[in-house]
């Protein structure tokens, strides 16, 4: 909050230096550093890497590896570890939600990507596909709910503008919007998309913990991702941590476009 980014990372850091083994607590270290951005986003990307190697079986970890990647600017890397993503869910029959998550993921990079490089549209194209991905050409917002507990139900919800909500009983907003992957038994996803440029900003976020498991804290992230339906990607986080079964963690909200004036609210 005092913008002394360096003690941060430190603070940040210090969790991976006393919990080397655990790959949660790195994973939500590496979510933080990431977000400092600097020497701060190369100890998050090794810290993913570390964590992926304790957790290999689970996705969702290299999800995050990958965007920390894309926010690097290592597209091509970016890709490659999300497709490892969605071989490893393939393999071990991920849930569903996790699976339609990470193809969607891998048609935002695949966007991204031709916007680097247009020359190479055809290429990039044919490896999403390879993956049964579909490049994204439509604008979208995303808000992205993962946690570290396996044990534990985490759900999102989402407020527009207009005092509207979206959670798990009411899944769809009337001013655009749907809430998708209710995944109760792993770690997520939960996702809201809203398609199209239509926004009803401000979005207030928050998590409810409905149970806990038996670590007894859930460690977790709401991950917003703007695109503008022709491969620039803007993207943010919301690091949580809950302690109490049944709370409810209120979130910073989302008050305009990552991506600038050209996706105003409408």
């Amino acid at each position: 909050a005092s913008h002394d980014t360096r003690e941060a990372a430190r603070a940040f850091g210090s969790l991976i230096d006393l919990h080397p083994g655990r790959a949660d607590l790195r994973r939500y270290a590496s979510a933080r550093l990431e977000r400092l951005g600097g020497a701060s986003l190369n100890l998050a990307l090794d810290s993913y890497g570390k964590a992926n190697d304790l957790t290999p079986e689970l996705p969702i970890g290299r999800r995050a590896q990958a965007f920390a990647l894309l926010r690097a600017g290592r597209i091509e890397e970016a890709f490659a570890t999300l497709a490892l993503a969605i071989r490893a869910a393939d393999q071990d029959g991920a849930a569903m939600g996790v699976s339609k998550l990470l193809r969607e993921d891998l048609g935002l990079l695949a966007a991204a990507w031709i916007h680097a490089e247009p020359a190479a549209r055809a290429s990039i194209e044919a490896k999403a596909r390879a993956y049964g991905a579909v490049v994204e050409t439509t604008p979208s917002l995303r808000f992205v709910l993962t946690w570290e507990a396996l044990g534990d139900d985490v759900d999102l919800l989402v407020t527009d503008g207009s005092g509207h909500q979206v959670s798990y009983l009411e899944p769809v907003l009337s001013s655009g919007g749907r809430l998708w992957g209710d995944v109760q038994s792993e770690s997520g996803p939960e996702v809201m998309t809203i398609d199209g440029k239509s926004r009803d900003y401000p979005y207030a976020l928050a998590i409810q913990d409905y149970a806990m498991g038996p670590m007894g804290v859930g460690l977790g992230r709401v991950h917003i991702i703007e695109h503008d339906g022709s491969g620039a990607l803007a993207f943010d986080d919301r690091p949580f941590m809950v302690s109490r079964e049944n709370a409810r963690v209120e979130l910073t909200p989302i008050t305009q476009p990552l991506l600038g004036p050209k996706l105003a609210s409408r």
